[in-house]
């Protein structure tokens, strides 16, 4: 990130952001509602992923059936939402990425907030041994792409992925195809849409 993005970044006031979109935001933290699992609590900071926004909602939705007792990867892991949603839905521990080290320090508060820091992990590599985990991309199609090759070494059993606009349904899994990732199941919401795959390891490439 660029001087000039990182003094736009002191200048704004993330609890009034956060107060003015956040969904049940109150006493200084949006309240993310994970029934019959409990609320997830999240501070005002400069990691993405509040709630506001149809990619995280998807992804949320989506993610519900398949963590428990599972390895999470959360690539692009913002706020840590989706990270810590995932233990509150049953995940063993869960690992998140970012290659802004201040959403890292925000996933982080968070985690620690919600007392899960011994079992939430956030880095900006992907510090865990190789294992069968299950991925987490809310992210833009370009910047999946470039993710997918820095991340591919690891073995995947499944992949949860939003930020994919409905134009651009018929590209991503035309790309997902070639990747080796076999779709189980999507879902929209407005023009925005989320999906889950399954992997095709030994199909698998750049």
């Amino acid at each position: 990130m660029n001087s000039s993005l990182n003094y736009l970044d002191k200048m704004i006031n993330w609890e009034t952001q956060w107060e003015n979109f956040a969904p049940n935001f109150y006493e200084g933290k949006a309240h993310i509602d994970l029934s019959p699992h409990g609320t997830l609590l999240l501070i005002p900071g400069e990691g993405f992923g509040d709630c506001s926004h149809s990619t995280t909602r998807l992804m949320l939705e989506l993610m519900k059936p398949h963590v428990q007792n599972r390895i999470i990867l959360d690539i692009g892991c913002g706020s840590g939402i989706l990270s810590l949603a995932s233990l509150f839905l049953g995940a063993k521990k869960a690992y998140g990425v970012d290659i802004d080290s201040a959403a890292i320090l925000h996933a982080k508060k968070n985690a620690a907030l919600n007392h899960l820091d011994k079992k939430a992990h956030f880095s900006r590599k992907y510090k865990a041994p190789t294992t069968d985990a299950i991925v987490l991309m809310n992210m833009i199609f370009s910047e999946q792409k470039i993710a997918f090759k820095s991340h591919n070494a690891y073995v995947f059993d499944k992949l949860i992925t939003s930020g994919i606009l409905s134009d651009q349904r018929d590209s991503y899994l035309n790309w997902t195809t070639k990747v080796g990732w076999k779709l189980l199941d999507e879902k929209s919401e407005g023009n925005w849409l989320g999906f889950i795959f399954e992997t095709i390891h030994k199909e698998r490439t750049c």
